[in-house]
């Protein structure tokens, strides 16, 4: 009997601890009724709570439900909670690196996986009914976001979608542009946090309110609601405590001093004190870099700092010691076990990506479980991981970018703080920002302040996309997949604003040219304006070279100065030319002249927008079309595109299953037989050559690999790269990256089956980033092993399994 929407809602609540909020039950309405739903809230507010019904109710049918996370911590956590949930024998995992039960009615996933499963048109498809994108928001990212939107371009129709994304000012637009793909996607904003947040900024041993709140006997509650709407006013004690730093003073002799008062930064040590006496733990620091979280918890062990009691220190040495007792003691102690153990035991923890998983998931369960009082992160934790607090410590609001030092964004702000407050234990949540040295406190509070943060796409064709596309499609089709991306959405509503705006500076400087526009009596007002511009430029790059030779010193001598000397008089005769002609003009003593000019500047700045926005909209409209013609192009030079049918090659089905960053590079090598002949731990340094992109303070890759075998490989390797590199720039596409091989040796020697220690030999790399290397290697080595066959197929399995073992395999 079939079953009505309350019915199926009420066995699905029946099974919960709480009830449903009004945005969730909405949300599940939706999917009831058939439609997609896109649910944006912020961190905390239960929106997963639509996932798990997505999950649930493929259980009452002969469905299948799917779903996905960005990063494979989040999938192997989601997996525990639904098998908690549902059983094991009813749950599935697919990671790329692991492989649990995939044909179970509940599969969760990384997005990857379900993104090739639609290319390879898989059967289990057919039978899909609901896929979840947990995290969506994670389509901004630059180096993986492109993922997200080709799986919701090409889902099949009859599967619903649950896109659950944190809370962006443009959720209207990104709705808008789900509904238009995918056919009816309702859209269900929640912006009320669960537990009420309190912003705080920490300076000169004291905790001020950010904003200030209102006297007038009202809950503790709304004065924290008060305190972070939008435009709420900034402390004004700490604007005048800062004033007073600022502020210098005279003394008797009449030399320069401070009144007294200095603002300081508080110690980590006060920060953990004052946190404990206020009951405000357990919290996260966030410290923007892996060796400050190390160096955070030293400090606080070094101070004797302990926030835990000795039934807690017990419950936690229990926990430890059962998690790793199957390893080695050895590369545990190459691990730092014994530090990393007595901190935890102290209620203090780092967590970051130079941590092995393991150790992560440890302090990520003992943190849960409230022994874990204070942990320092890095950003990394704001990625959707479990792990709410009571508070969150900000220490700097700048953080490197690469380039340089930043400030953080709304967005990144509301992310790291929504950890703040635990749903049914505390009644409000504590943001504290510490006092920033470089940031002035109006700043800060405008930060804290800003409601806007929106989502933005970054999604771009890459060779895996283009031939896949074209497997599945005709170009025309692989074209409007291309247009139907959020990128171009995006773009095309800022072409439609730049093409509104471009039309009323026509009509303006027509009107300015038909009426307005300067003329002159006394003769050719236009031959006169011709050589003024001119003269103007001649002028200023004049000025430009001047400058330059004069930071040019003494350099200038010799051949160089007598050439610079040269074009210095060249220049200087035809400034003097264009003044005489300038001043022979007519017009030149016309007694309406600065009118005219004036008149025609503003014809000149408006001609000139016309044609910025002009090259703009030709250059933006269809650039993605663009850039896949151009991929494709390379594609068909190469041999993986039929260049009449733009039909893939037998070479371009290989290139369908290699998912890499230098995609092009690793089919190239098979297809051309280069990957060949090796033993198991070769061909592991051969394919860590191919994905290894070192951190910015990696040390440089060593002269020489660990046999004359890599070195010669490496060789030819490089010999390949080039030749693609050059036929790209000769199409215009941007060339591949530069290989590295600082991580060949490592991977060849754990392949070997030697310690970590002597695995990782003298390079510095932490155990995160060992493990992490190591699985990528393992991730392409099983994207050749799936796209092969026979003994080749053999060599990249047995390669694969050398690597998983130990620590890596934890």
């Amino acid at each position: 009997m079939t079953r009505s929407a309350e019915e199926i809602i009420a066995a699905f609540t029946a099974g919960l601890p709480f009830t449903l909020d009004g945005f969730q039950r909405e949300a599940i309405e939706h999917l009831l009724a058939g439609r997609d739903v896109l649910v944006a809230a912020p961190t905390g507010a239960g929106k997963t709570v639509v996932g798990e019904f997505a999950c649930a109710h493929a259980l009452d049918g002969d469905g299948t439900t799917f779903y996905t996370t960005p990063i494979k911590a989040l999938s192997n956590q989601k997996y525990r909670d639904l098998c908690a949930r549902h059983g094991e024998d009813r749950v599935g995992l697919l990671t790329g690196d692991r492989s649990i039960n995939g044909r179970a009615p509940i599969v969760v996933m990384t997005t990857e996986i379900l993104r090739n499963m639609i290319y390879e048109d898989d059967a289990v498809l057919e039978r899909l009914r609901y896929v979840v994108l947990d995290e969506v928001h994670y389509l901004a990212d630059r180096a993986r976001g492109a993922v997200w939107e080709e799986i919701i371009i090409q889902l099949p129709r009859h599967v619903r979608l649950a896109a659950l994304s944190a809370t962006v000012s443009n959720a209207e637009d990104f709705g808008a542009w789900l509904a238009l793909v995918r056919g009816d996607c309702a859209l269900v904003l929640e912006e009320r946090r669960p537990v009420p947040l309190r912003h705080h900024y920490f300076v000169n041993d004291r905790l001020y309110d950010t904003f200030r709140t209102s006297r007038s006997g009202s809950t503790a509650q709304q004065r924290d609601l008060a305190s972070q709407a939008l435009g709420g006013v900034p402390n004004p004690e700490v604007m005048m405590l800062e004033q007073r730093a600022r502020r210098r003073v005279v003394d008797r002799r009449g030399r320069r001093v401070r009144d007294g008062v200095r603002l300081r930064w508080p110690s980590r040590e006060d920060v953990a004190a004052e946190l404990a006496r206020r009951g405000w733990l357990p919290a996260i620091v966030f410290v923007f870099s892996r060796q400050g979280c190390e160096d955070a918890v030293t400090q606080l062990r070094q101070s004797g700092v302990r926030l835990t009691s000795d039934v807690e220190r017990d419950r936690i040495a229990a926990a430890v010691d059962e998690r790793l007792w199957e390893l080695p003691v050895e590369d545990l102690e190459v691990l730092g076990l014994s530090r990393w153990r007595s901190s935890l035991l102290d209620g203090v923890a780092a967590h970051h990506a130079g941590l092995v998983p393991l150790f992560k998931e440890i302090i990520e369960a003992l943190f849960q479980q409230g022994l874990i009082k204070i942990v320092f992160a890095t950003e990394t934790l704001a990625l959707g991981i479990n792990m709410p607090a009571r508070s969150v410590v900000i220490e700097r609001l700048e953080k490197y970018d690469g380039e340089g030092h930043v400030l953080l964004t709304a967005g990144q702000y509301t992310q790291l703080t929504g950890r703040a407050g635990r749903r049914g234990i505390d009644p409000v949540g504590h943001a504290v920002v510490l006092h920033q040295r470089s940031v002035e406190f109006r700043q800060v509070a405008g930060l804290v302040g800003t409601r806007s943060y929106p989502l933005h796409s970054s999604f771009r064709p890459s060779y895996n996309m283009v031939v896949n596309l074209l497997r599945r499609h005709d170009t025309a089709r692989a074209e409007r997949v291309l247009r139907a991306s959020f990128a171009q959405y995006e773009t095309d509503s800022d072409v439609a604003r730049d093409a509104r705006r471009l039309a009323e500076l026509e009509t303006d400087v027509a009107e300015l040219d038909g009426a307005a526009a300067p003329t002159c009596d006394a003769g050719d007002w236009s031959g006169y304006w011709r050589v003024r511009r001119e003269l103007t430029e001649h002028e200023r790059a004049a000025g430009r070279g001047s400058r330059q030779r004069g930071k040019g010193g003494r350099s200038a001598k010799g051949a160089k100065g007598g050439a610079s000397a040269a074009r210095t008089t060249t220049d200087r005769a035809r400034i003097d030319g264009l003044r005489r002609e300038l001043n022979a003009h007519p017009c030149h003593d016309c007694s309406d002249r600065h009118r005219h000019e004036t008149q025609q500047r503003v014809v000149d700045h408006e001609r000139g927008e016309i044609d910025r926005l002009r090259a703009s909209i030709e250059q933006r409209t269809g650039s993605l079309v663009r850039r896949f013609h151009l991929l494709a192009e390379v594609l068909r030079r190469s041999g993986y595109v039929e260049r009449d049918v733009d039909a893939i090659t037998p070479d371009g089905r290989v290139l369908a299953g290699v998912y890499a960053d230098v995609d092009l590079l690793v089919a190239e090598l098979l297809v051309r037989g280069d990957l060949d002949g090796y033993g198991p731990s070769d061909l592991a340094g051969i394919v860590a050559l191919l994905v290894h992109e070192p951190r910015r303070d990696d040390v440089l890759p060593p002269d020489r690999l660990p046999s004359a075998a890599l070195d010669a490989a490496a060789e030819r390797i490089e010999q390949v790269a080039r030749g693609l590199r050059d036929l790209e720039a000769e199409v215009g596409v941007v060339p591949m990256r530069a290989l590295d091989a600082g991580f060949v040796a490592p991977v060849v020697r754990w392949s070997a089956g030697l310690s970590l220690e002597e695995s990782v030999g003298d390079l510095e790399v932490s155990g995160g980033d060992f493990v992490r290397n190591v699985k990528q290697v393992i991730d392409l080595l099983g994207q050749l092993r799936d796209v092969t066959s026979g003994t080749r197929r053999d060599a990249f399995d047995a390669a694969r399994r050398s690597l998983q073992r130990g620590i890596v395999d934890a």
